[in-house]
């Protein structure tokens, strides 16, 4: 199940982004999260089921599209304007994930253990995911993108 969605995720990336530097910047973000996701909820006693890999599958999801919003803006802003990056875009996309984290909260307190499974895994996902998609991808984006991709605004004007 997670190398199918590695495979869709990454397959859609490449149409999106169009440079296999940046789907590796999105593909590094997205494996890092997972595994810090399954990591943790292994050292927590969480234990692994069906639903739980279709949560984090969809989670993934979730995450490339935070680091694909990052990486066009890093495109737009580049190194010496990174600081804006998170001024703008970065805290309205941690609001986006955070109201997703909450709202998968709510399957914690439910009697359907299946159902309280997922939450957590996903909680815990959401929160992963979101952290290195905050943290990762910028710092991949200034080592990998070299300046000559970043647009200016006299670029993107004229």
């Amino acid at each position: 199940m997670f190398f199918l969605m590695a495979v869709v995720l990454i397959g859609m990336l490449v149409v999106i982004l169009r440079s296999f530097r940046y789907v590796a910047i999105s593909a590094i973000g997205m494996a890092v999260g997972t595994i810090w996701t399954l990591g943790i909820c292994g050292l927590l006693g969480y234990k692994m089921n069906v639903f739980n890999i279709i949560a984090i599958t969809t989670l993934q999801g979730v995450a490339v599209d935070v680091t694909t919003y990052i990486i066009l803006a890093y495109l737009r802003l580049g190194k010496d304007r990174i600081g804006d990056i998170f001024k703008g875009i970065a805290g309205m996309l941690a609001a986006a994930e955070l109201t997703t984290l909450a709202g998968y909260a709510g399957m914690l307190f439910v009697s359907n253990q299946g159902i309280a499974s997922i939450g957590k895994f996903a909680v815990v996902g959401l929160a992963c995911l979101l952290l290195t998609s905050l943290m990762l991808t910028p710092w991949l984006c200034t080592k990998l993108i070299p300046d000559s991709h970043v647009k200016t605004s006299d670029d993107i004007i004229g």
